[in-house]
């Protein structure tokens, strides 16, 4: 009975917060389905082209993505973004808490700017953070610019290698490349927003991996891995925020918070 009341209770707060984000966004602030957000440039088209995502200009994620993302193919472009919106909130919430970040971590990521960013253009990340709270290496190599070093923190300090995610995404690789060796494939991956310090700060992000290897943190193995991307956009630091808000205690927590924001506001000033 437990078990139904939780499906219930789930169901009616989708429909309800579906019902609140489509009016609130769509009908007061004046959204729609073609403006220019990654999920109606990218993703919304890639789960219509699920055989061979690549075809849809500006699509670099793995295959399996648009595999997860392919029931919202039923809707229109406006209700699958709504309904994504609002997966991506209950799914933020959900992992906050299993962080033991309680109910100030799911406010402090809530209003965070990558979880902002993240809701407006439709972004994934989210899945990068369940794949850390899960242990799926699938999951966390949708963007593994993200978080992979919890990967190698897999391999090193526990001996765990996920087999089936190394053949899936080496065979993803290979159709990525050639993908990329379409005439005209190359200039796609240009970018022109960066908010991680790379190359500088590479020795930063050593130092917090070899800190996470001697703490046993797997965590913090997933944040030195900003240090070492050389490309990441905003809507990722949903990730880092739901982690340094929910595992080193409330202080650190608003500190990181603060300077996240302050960080943030100087990326995109």
């Amino acid at each position: 009975m437990s078990k139904i009341k939780t499906f219930i209770i789930t169901a009616v707060s989708v429909v309800f917060l579906f019902s609140v984000f489509k009016i609130a966004l769509f009908y007061i602030v004046g959204w729609h389905d073609d403006m220019n957000l990654d999920w109606y440039n990218y993703y919304y088209p890639a789960i219509h082209s699920a055989s061979d995502p690549f075809v849809v200009s500006g699509y670099f994620n793995p295959p399996w993505l648009v595999w997860l993302l392919s029931p919202l193919a039923l809707l229109t472009a406006a209700d699958s973004h709504v309904l994504w919106i609002v997966i991506i909130l209950l799914l933020t919430v959900r992992c906050v808490y299993a962080l033991g970040g309680g109910w100030l971590g799911a406010v402090l990521t809530v209003i965070s700017p990558g979880f902002l960013l993240t809701v407006m253009n439709g972004q994934i990340d989210v899945l990068v953070l369940l794949g850390l709270l899960t242990g799926s290496w699938l999951l966390i190599l949708i963007k593994p610019q993200v978080a992979s070093l919890a990967i190698a923190y897999d391999v090193i300090a526990r001996r765990r290698i996920d087999w089936t995610a190394v053949i899936v995404a080496a065979g993803s690789l290979v159709v990525f490349i050639l993908f990329m060796t379409r005439p005209g494939a190359g200039h796609l991956l240009t970018t022109p927003t960066n908010i991680t310090p790379w190359p500088w700060g590479i020795l930063v992000g050593i130092v917090l991996f070899a800190i996470s290897l001697i703490r046993r943190d797997r965590y913090l193995s997933a944040l030195s891995t900003f240090f070492f991307a050389p490309y990441l956009s905003g809507s990722s630091v949903l990730v880092y925020s739901a982690i340094g808000t929910s595992r080193y205690g409330r202080i650190t927590a608003i500190v990181f918070s603060v300077l996240l924001w302050v960080a943030c506001l100087r990326w995109f000033a």
